[in-house]
């Protein structure tokens, strides 16, 4: 800048630089291309901050960066220097505050010794954050000549970090390696065949019977060429029929694809179509009123047409990392995404509550409150079927009135309920006004 020796004023400007660190390139390269990158910023000095986000392709109202790293390399013992002057100008106190914007502010000073001085805002960082970012960074900057030139790793953590680390990442107990979700309920329904499996109203189902009732839709299933890696659409109100289909789909070896009936039919249609659906399982009500082509449906209710099934189980091999249900998103953000999980999933989160919660595991009455859609529902059901207990189906009527459903669970004893947090505090108050 032309005449700068005759201007007063503090020229410094904070100019952003890209940092990237590849693996592949040694650490004495990446280091010597930072320092080429950061001289090369200072051809554009000149540039308001302002200005260079107008140039860069980061969005406006998007900070261009958060954080600053000031390396002092000024002289600032102004004191010596005056008094080798010998100027008849003395200073007699030297200080400085500096207050920050960014996040985090680190200004390194080299003197007999380099220091570094962390600045940092309160509100995005807690005071032990920084003191592990300072230790890390103090393991870095020691190990930083070997790095050079071993092209060694450091190691930031402490050893005390390390073991902690550790033990977190150790399971307690050994994971279930081979059971399957309806080979859970089939273990209790040998045991307890006669046992109240499902309540609907004043209708028992026991567990004998839910598992004749899914081993003929599971060979039904079978004979219309389900199986392995095969999504079949199960779209019922939250009935028996719901669980019924549920574990009937499992037993063929094929996994579930809950379709909400509620859902708009652009959105079935979309779900069938990403799954390759084939199959349908519904009742006669809901799948008159859906009108797929390509699927072949058959109708939990009509009994008489599961009657011409065998009732004793098929012969099929499921394995614990086989598809077992497809759950999509709300659709909230965008177009709804599918997520495949296996049976593990399921088996591995019950067998994991039941240890550390070992109330979870007991033969109680439980709610299945959940809509199908939602994975909460599939917790549900395995809350109860794994375990020997009732699991307590609800119509529309007893979920979304307050005092019906505490009705129903005052009387049916339930000992298990997910209610959603929107609800809840209704539910609670009600139950208040009712003592």
């Amino acid at each position: 800048v032309p005449g700068i020796e005759e201007m007063v004023g503090l020229f410094i400007n904070s100019v952003p630089i890209r940092v990237s660190f590849v693996p592949a390139v040694p650490c004495a390269d990446a280091l010597a291309r930072l320092q080429r990158d950061f001289q090369a910023c200072n051809d554009h000095g000149h540039l308001a901050l302002t200005e260079i986000q107008r140039q860069s392709r980061v969005p406006a109202g998007t900070p261009l960066f958060e954080s600053l790293l000031v390396f002092e390399n000024l002289p600032i013992d102004a004191k010596a220097q005056a008094d080798g002057m010998q100027a008849s100008l003395e200073v007699e106190l030297l200080a400085n505050q500096r207050q920050t914007q960014y996040k985090l502010t680190l200004i390194a000073t080299l003197d007999r010794r380099l220091k570094i001085r962390f600045g940092y805002r309160g509100e995005h960082f807690a005071d032990r954050t920084i003191s592990r970012l300072a230790a890390h960074l103090t393991a870095v900057l020691s190990a930083l000549p070997a790095m050079v030139r071993d092209e060694t790793v450091p190691q930031l953590r402490t050893h005390d970090e390390r073991a902690q680390l550790a033990a977190w990442c150790s399971p307690a107990r050994a994971y279930a390696q081979d059971a399957i979700i309806h080979g859970r309920f089939e273990r209790i329904a040998e045991r307890m065949p006669d046992a109240t499996a499902l309540i609907l109203g004043d209708v028992r189902t026991t567990y004998g019977e839910l598992e004749r009732r899914a081993n003929r839709v599971a060979h039904a299933l079978i004979a219309r060429g389900a199986g392995r890696d095969h999504a079949v659409a199960l779209r019922t109100q939250r009935g028996v029929e719901f669980v019924v289909g549920l574990l009937g789909t499992l037993k063929a070896g094929a996994a579930y694809l809950p379709v909400d009936p509620d859902y708009p039919q652009q959105r079935v249609e979309r779900m069938i179509a990403d799954n390759r659906v084939g199959i349908l399982l519904t009742t006669r009500d809901i799948g008159e009123a859906m009108r797929i082509d390509a699927l072949a449906r058959l109708d939990l209710d009509d009994t008489g047409s599961f009657a011409l099934y065998p009732e004793h189980r098929p012969q099929v091999d499921v394995r614990i990392d086989d598809l077992a249900f497809v759950m999509h998103t709300s659709g909230s953000t965008g177009v709804p995404k599918g997520v495949r999980l296996p049976h593990r999933t399921i088996v591995n989160l019950m067998d994991s509550l039941s240890a550390r919660h070992p109330e979870l595991s007991t033969p109680e009455p439980s709610l299945q409150f959940a809509a199908i859609g939602f994975d909460m529902s599939l917790y549900e059901v395995a809350g109860a079927l794994f375990h020997g207990g009732a699991l307590v189906l609800l119509d529309d009527e007893h979920r979304l009135d307050a005092r019906r459903l505490l009705d129903v669970m005052a009387r049916e004893r339930i000992a298990r309920a997910y209610i959603p947090t929107a609800l809840l505090g209704h539910v609670a108050q009600i139950a208040i006004e009712s003592t």
